[in-house]
């Protein structure tokens, strides 16, 4: 199978994670305006994804959720920049098996 085609100014933000005993993969595109960055800039970025998620995402979470990675890959061409940032997070609400969901509005 021949590689995809590129995808200009385009980012994919791969989010691993740990569900108990189940691994986690979760994908994100996202479309940038900017200048391509390079491996540094998508290092920070993935960084500062993965402190949003333990600020806003892990509150919600039972510990049995567990954050692994966070990588983002500039679509733009096969070479495109790639940085990772390693995450050891893990959820710190009591009582929950995983996520807490959004109630259906209205009650």
């Amino acid at each position: 199978m021949p590689p995809l085609p590129p995808a200009p100014n385009v980012l994919v933000i791969q989010l691993k994670f740990t569900v108990s005993r189940a691994n986690v993969l979760s994908r994100v595109h996202v479309k940038y305006t900017s200048a391509a960055p390079n491996r540094d800039d998508l290092i920070t970025y993935a960084a500062s994804i993965d402190a949003e998620i333990a600020e806003h995402l892990l509150p919600l979470c039972s510990p049995q959720v567990k954050t692994a990675e966070v990588m983002v890959t500039d679509l733009t061409s096969e070479y495109g920049a790639r940085g990772i940032a390693t995450s050891e997070r893990e959820g710190t609400r009591p009582g929950l098996p995983n996520c807490r969901m959004a109630r259906p509005w209205p009650r």
